[in-house]
């Protein structure tokens, strides 16, 4: 986190560890945090968290997120 403080020019970065993970996992994993668990309700795009989240297909972009899942690629970490 240091080194992208430390650039000249400004740009976006992803903190990523190379991993796969669902949305479900990262919401649960998130809202663990805080101590609050989750109850699921519906099937796929329908999917939610009770109250706390909510998935639409539309928020899905091809390139970044296929099937539901979330992936950092940590090419620019030294």
């Amino acid at each position: 986190m240091w080194m992208m403080m430390q650039q000249p020019e400004a740009s976006d970065y992803v903190l990523a560890t190379g991993e796969t993970n669902s949305v479900r996992t990262f919401c649960e994993q998130a809202f663990h945090v805080i101590g609050v668990t989750l109850k699921w309700q519906g099937k796929g795009t329908a999917e939610a968290g009770v109250l706390e989240v909510r998935s639409s297909g539309k928020q899905r972009k091809a390139n970044y997120l296929h099937c539901g899942y979330l992936w950092g690629g940590p090419r620019f970490a030294v």
